[in-house]
């Protein structure tokens, strides 16, 4: 993708940066188990109809507001037209009068043509594994973004944080109670709108953190985005990643810090907002069913400690990785899924010193931030942690993996 053709079309764009600009993710599960080959985003249709089914005479819940949620019925994915679940609860699927477009994860659908809503329905998935996980939407799932997005907006509107990022806001889920021999299988979805939060007139597009540094499908030839932009914008190559850098460490460390939340900030979960000028403006981040709520700390900080979605996606000492989740999630899954990869492209391309941002970043938070957590926050072993790649199995405990020098912190 050329960065001077980015704001010809932007809807258009978006979709193919979700779509073709993107290494998938480094794990590699994205190829063993995914959606059908016509509704994948690498492989599928451009767009495509959403399947619907009635759910009236059903129990089900409603959490927050969307009216698309409010209609009497609830939204599958066009694959589970083959769902045993559906099936067996005699359910009968239609299709939707809108299209919607995949975007990476493959059932998080654009709606395209809808007339009120331009926004993202993010789907129970029944049929199989997308990646290494189920991907079930239950009542806790969409409770749980339900509450974090709020508290995420509350501590936003409050003055916490500071500016240099945003959140798609997930206002809404709708969730059918569905009676499956003699058990109940809880089907989600929910709703996310697409324009960040704190709302903006700007003339931005959204580009995911993915593409940055990701190669284009179809244009293998095309420098990186991050690359182009350094380059359009004339900007110094150094204090652009910088810049980068520190908005993303930004982010994540003023919600730690005033919410007591680790969010799941790899390439897939997150955009930046680009001007027309090629400059980064914000970052921004999304799918809030997939933070963490980390209780002890929220004790320690005075901050909220009860949640209406507890346990599920809270985390304290009754958890045998509770220790090592910080580790965990900020340096495994920011780090070497989102930083790392920046500072790789960049350095490579500018033959600059990867080491040099490492230990800038690492100064940096230790000097903002860690200085204002409780000294065991971090694993006292001072060592970082990655898991295996591996399926997560029910029931199964992963294996965890300690690497000296952290390289951000």
């Amino acid at each position: 993708m050329k960065a001077t053709n980015l704001f010809v079309n932007q809807k258009e764009t978006y979709i193919y940066l979700e779509r073709y600009v993107n290494n998938g993710s480094p794990s590699g599960w994205h190829k063993k188990h995914t959606t059908s080959y016509e509704t994948n985003p690498f492989t599928g249709k451009n767009s495509f109809k959403l399947l619907k089914f009635y759910d009236e005479q059903r129990h089900i819940e409603l959490i927050g507001s969307n009216e698309l949620l409010e209609f009497g019925f609830n939204y599958a994915h066009p694959d589970s037209i083959n769902s045993e679940i559906l099936k067996n609860c005699g359910i009968t699927l239609e299709e939707t009068d809108f299209e919607v477009s995949p975007i990476s994860g493959g059932r998080t659908m654009l709606i395209r043509n809808h007339q009120n809503n331009l926004g993202y329905l993010k789907l129970t998935y029944d049929t199989s594994r997308i990646g290494r996980v189920d991907r079930q939407l239950t009542y806790n799932h969409c409770l749980s973004s339900y509450e974090t997005c709020n508290a995420i907006k509350k501590a936003i509107d409050s003055n916490q944080t500071l500016s240099g990022f945003g959140i798609q806001l997930e206002p809404a889920a709708r969730v059918s109670f569905l009676d499956n021999n003699q058990d109940t299988y809880e089907w989600g979805v929910i709703y996310r709108e697409y324009s960040p939060y704190p709302y903006s007139n700007d003339e931005v597009l959204l580009v995911p953190g993915f593409s940055l540094f990701g190669k284009d499908i179809k244009n293998p030839e095309d420098e990186s985005l991050i690359v182009q932009f350094i380059k359009e914008s004339g900007s110094d190559p150094c204090e652009y990643l910088l810049s980068v850098l520190k908005m993303i460490v930004d982010c994540y460390w003023e919600i730690v810090i005033s919410c007591a939340f680790h969010i799941e900030c790899h390439g897939q979960n997150c955009f930046f907002e680009v001007t027309p000028d090629y400059k980064i403006k914000r970052f921004i981040i999304k799918d809030m069913d997939s933070v963490d709520k980390d209780i002890p700390l929220a004790r320690k900080l005075g901050l909220n400690t009860k949640w209406k979605s507890y346990p599920f996606m809270c985390f304290d000492e009754s958890i045998y990785y509770y220790k090592i989740r910080s580790s965990y999630m900020y340096d495994f899954k920011l780090g070497e899924y989102l930083l790392s990869p920046l500072i790789s492209e960049v350095t490579e391309h500018f033959l600059l010193e990867p080491e040099k941002f490492e230990s800038y970043i690492r100064n940096y938070v230790r000097e903002k931030y860690l200085i204002k957590l409780p000294h065991d926050y971090f694993p006292l072993d001072g060592c970082w942690y990655n898991c295996d790649n591996s399926e997560r199995l029910a029931g199964q405990k992963r294996k965890y993996f300690s690497h000296d020098n952290p390289k951000f912190r």
